[in-house]
């Protein structure tokens, strides 16, 4: 019915089942057995971490030409498509992302995600879901467990240059960064950011942030941070006399260089 959109390993298409059933499949970029054997090993990591805060797997699809994609649950659109969003809503959205996080890390010892990012997070119904892995590693049913990889998107890639739990912290930290200021990092860009009147979201997003991987918090203790967080948020939010009361003064600090950018509520 259409493209929804293209990434590093497939491209998304909106279909339809003979029911009239909406649902999205990825199919791999080219007809290689190279893309298709991606595309596969993509499936089994998906299938492995399944669940309320991952997009939906449905199962294989298999075109005339014998390419093989993956039937999922049809997302509203991604993270980039909601603009600058206030400390509030990046709580509510990337809750579910935290949630989804911690599962995967918690299925095997090691497990990460790997490529956390605006376009992997899918958003429908004001909630949000993990999606594309890819490049994931680990979890239950991988009898084996490959190390590290240098993929991954650049900008949110950790500064460690090799993909782990504690990167995935970090990619997190971008991914809130990102966020609150409508703006993709950029490669070897050193990130910080300033959040008026929210100090402990400052305060964790700043830690995700951190060079050194030790520094970052785990997402098992930032789920423990929730609850306050979304309180603080919510506190400043009904503080709001003005539906275009301007919530977020965040810097972002680039080589020295402060950008502030000032975010408005949608009216």
């Amino acid at each position: 019915m259409g493209e929804l959109g293209k990434g590093g390993l497939g491209i998304l298409l909106k279909c339809r089942d003979e029911q009239g059933l909406l649902f999205a499949v990825k199919f791999p970029k080219s007809g290689s057995f190279a893309s298709q054997a991606m595309l596969e090993d993509e499936e089994r990591r998906l299938k492995r971490h399944q669940g309320p805060n991952v997009v939906a797997y449905f199962g294989r699809v298999r075109l005339a030409n014998g390419a093989v994609g993956l039937a999922l649950e049809l997302m509203d659109g991604d993270l980039t498509k909601m603009g600058r969003l206030t400390p509030e809503l990046a709580l509510q959205y990337l809750e579910g992302v935290i949630h989804g996080l911690a599962d995967l890390h918690g299925s095997a010892p090691g497990a990460f995600h790997g490529d956390l990012k605006r376009a992997n997070v899918l958003v429908k119904g004001g909630k949000a879901k993990l999606t594309d892995f890819g490049l994931a590693r680990g979890g239950v049913g991988q009898t084996v467990m490959v190390g590290p990889h240098q993929g991954g998107t650049p900008g949110y890639f950790p500064p460690e240059g090799f993909t782990s739990q504690a990167g995935d912290m970090y990619s997190l930290g971008a991914l809130f960064w990102a966020s609150l200021l409508d703006q993709e990092p950029l490669p070897q860009q050193s990130l910080c950011i300033q959040i008026a009147n929210h100090p402990q979201l400052e305060r964790i997003v700043n830690r995700l942030l951190a060079q050194n991987p030790a520094e970052r918090p785990t997402v098992f203790e930032l789920q423990r941070l929730l609850p306050t967080l979304r309180a603080e948020a919510k506190a400043q939010s009904a503080d709001a006399s003005d539906p275009l009361w301007d919530l977020l003064k965040a810097a972002a600090c680039v080589a020295g260089v402060v950008l502030v950018a000032n975010a408005l509520t949608s009216k």
